[in-house]
């Protein structure tokens, strides 16, 4: 058994134009106990010629004889990972200079992590910098928020190599999106963390994966999305009266929300806090419910969703809620008043 630290896996199919971008990313980390596994998908590019450009003896190659996809290739490349923590980077991906050292002092200090991420920086296709993404949910608000919708970069994870090992790896029934599917089966069995800072860079280009197979991954998002809810009420209702809390995570503006939709999301709320893990704060997961809650309803007030508004007026917890916004609203306006 190898006493390696991270094996950083790489799964490529006809990834030539990036790829020495990102397997100089790694090579350059702060870090030294590590692998850096490339698990070629039968390309049929340059790519092979590039990775056999380097004599670094971190890297290993093995080589797929058919094309088998990404997910299958990267439960290839977890089975034959050295390291106890695995760390994520696609192809057309960089890793920060600090990311294998930060993330895995992390999992090394919380033993309750499963898997940490961070924020990335989103850059185009020459590597300029177009915006940053950052990721600064707790643990509780992870394990809520994945159960709607995914809210983490694939390229900015490590995990615990025994923990996707006893989950099976990537469910490789989907074809896309099963990374969601992982995170959202990791956050039942372990904390899930986030640590400050760029970790990486995800390059926002029409080859990538998620724009070119954008409506195919939306699908199986919303698939996943209702699986989840599945599990957590033990039934299976009308997911398209809440699909709205799943469709936030994918638009710039608020969904529609409605009455039904807020009181079904009520019942997910209770169960998700009466099932809350002991690795999580309940206190602190239920006070992330009662903001999300209030953000809706002023997502409602917004809308000028009076009679929806009406109808919630007349239970007490809604009412609460909606006593609360109205008054942090009023002081909002009051203090920008007396500037």
């Amino acid at each position: 058994m190898s006493d390696l630290d991270v094996t950083v896996l790489i799964s490529v199919y006809n990834g030539e134009k990036h790829l020495r971008e990102a397997i100089l990313s790694v090579l350059g980390q702060t870090f030294d106990n590590f692998e850096l596994l490339i698990v070629d998908d039968a390309s049929t590019d340059g790519t092979a010629e590039i990775y056999r450009s380097f004599s670094d003896s971190r890297i290993r190659i093995t080589r797929n004889k058919e094309n088998i996809g990404a997910y299958k290739s990267a439960n290839r490349g977890l089975k034959l990972a050295r390291g106890k923590y695995v760390a994520r980077l696609d192809a057309d991906d960089i890793a920060m200079p600090t990311r294998i050292e930060r993330q895995a002092r992390h999992l090394d200090e919380h033993l309750e992590a499963g898997l940490v991420v961070s924020g990335v920086n989103v850059i185009n296709e020459k590597g300029d910098i177009v915006w940053f993404y950052e990721c600064n949910l707790s643990s509780e608000e992870f394990y809520y928020t994945l159960l709607f919708h995914n809210c983490i970069f694939h390229s900015s994870t490590m995990f615990r190599a025994s923990t996707v090992s006893e989950l099976g790896g990537y469910d490789e029934r989907f074809l896309r999106a099963s990374d969601y599917d992982l995170w959202s089966r990791i956050r039942s069995v372990s904390r899930i963390d986030c640590v400050s800072g760029p970790l990486a860079a995800w390059r926002d280009s029409a080859a990538n994966m998620s724009t070119v197979f954008k409506r195919a991954q939306d699908d199986v998002a919303n698939r996943i999305f209702a699986h989840n809810i599945e599990t957590l009420l033990g039934t299976l209702n009308d997911t398209e009266k809440i699909v709205c809390f799943h469709d936030e995570g994918f638009t710039e503006r608020h969904p529609s929300i409605t009455y039904d939709a807020l009181r079904t999301l009520e019942k997910i709320q209770q169960q998700l806090v009466d099932s809350c893990p002991a690795w999580l704060d309940k206190d602190k997961l239920n006070t992330f419910c009662e903001r999300k809650m209030r953000n809706y309803l002023g997502v409602m007030l917004a809308n000028q969703q009076f009679k929806d508004v009406l109808h919630l007026l007349q239970h007490t917890r809604f009412r609460k809620l909606m006593f609360e916004l109205v008054t942090r609203q009023m002081r909002t306006l009051t203090k920008r008043n007396n500037r």
